[in-house]
């Protein structure tokens, strides 16, 4: 995950691709993404009646131990912003951003550095969900592309829509995804 290509002090561009259990989600103002994002900046999996919460130092469970960017200046807030606005105009869920990493000894990853991330996440479009026939849309299901591909005997048009699916984000973000390994 994040916390391991961070221990690499020369990994200075990551492309984080979340295909998470839920899709995101709108309770009151807050926009609600997969925990394992929201704990990579220090946050507690969104509460609805609390909210988005930091980890304290007293909290339980290894969700505490996961931080390893900065979000000091509200860089969650502006993930999240982003995700909302794309989500909600129907447009792929990608993002970049710069980043500040934080000590984690948990996973050696050394504080201080600027790391650039381009965030795929995994959740309903509108846009592209227009662009299939009605048949091959019922054919995914009500849940994709949130579908728990643990399980290997999916049948073939949800593999096919995964597939396609997520080639369409890649390609949505194609400036920031050549940009992101660009040389120099």
């Amino acid at each position: 995950g994040i916390a391991g290509l961070l221990a690499s002090e020369e990994v200075e561009a990551i492309l984080a691709v979340v295909n998470p259990a839920e899709g995101m989600d709108q309770v009151g103002d807050d926009v609600v993404v997969e925990k394992q994002i929201a704990r990579v900046f220090g946050y507690r999996a969104h509460d609805k009646r609390a909210g988005w919460q930091r980890f304290g130092p007293d909290d339980d469970g290894d969700g505490r131990f996961c931080q390893v960017f900065s979000s000091d200046h509200g860089e969650f807030q502006q993930l999240l912003g982003a995700l909302g606005d794309r989500r909600a105009a129907g447009d792929a869920t990608v993002f970049t951003q710069m980043l500040t990493t934080v000590d984690n000894p948990r996973f050696a990853v050394r504080g201080g550095r600027r790391v650039r991330v381009m965030w795929v996440v995994q959740t309903a479009a509108g846009r592209w969900m227009k662009g299939l026939a009605p048949p091959v849309r019922l054919a995914l299901g009500p849940q994709f592309p949130n579908i728990p591909t643990a399980f290997t005997a999916l049948p073939a048009p949800q593999i096919n829509g995964l597939a396609h699916f997520a080639d369409w984000l890649l390609a949505e973000g194609r400036r920031d995804l050549e940009a992101l390994f660009a040389a120099g």
